[in-house]
């Protein structure tokens, strides 16, 4: 959970900071309607979006997502061995994979995937899916 506290009238307050998240995602057109949906939805912050495994391993080290949403199939470096290396950097990021191949799903597992999407999804799934992202960033949220 990220918190910062402020100080008002003498009192330290945590308030919630929004969850940060980033999209690997190859089809431009999604990506952008991604981001849009992010940023739409309470609690998330669309900080960048990525067309291939390698400039998402470059832009995770400047952006510092919390979460990345990660497509499988993309040019050169794949969903799987982008998010492995993902991993390596920062291992606390959790990893959605939101994509139409099934057959990775063990793969997308294997290197602690919080969640598999299969394209095409209803904006409710993926909601879903985020809902759960926020209540383990806040188990204080578990019970509402």
């Amino acid at each position: 959970m990220r918190t910062f506290t402020e100080p008002p009238q003498g009192k330290d307050v945590a308030v919630e900071a929004p969850i940060r998240v980033a999209v690997v995602e190859d089809d431009e057109q999604l990506r952008q309607t991604l981001g849009a949906f992010l940023n739409r939805s309470s609690g998330l912050r669309f900080v960048a979006g990525y067309g291939s495994g390698e400039a998402a391993l470059k832009g995770v080290l400047r952006d510092r997502p919390d979460v990345v949403l990660m497509d499988i199939r993309l040019p050169g470096m794949n969903g799987v061995e982008c998010a492995r290396a993902i991993q390596d950097l920062n291992p606390r990021t959790l990893l959605l994979f939101v994509t139409a191949h099934e057959q990775y799903m063990s793969d997308a597992f294997s290197v602690y995937a919080f969640d598999y999407l299969l394209k095409p999804f209803r904006d409710q799934e993926l909601a879903a899916a985020i809902v759960v992202v926020q209540r383990y960033n806040n188990p204080l949220m578990c019970g509402h």
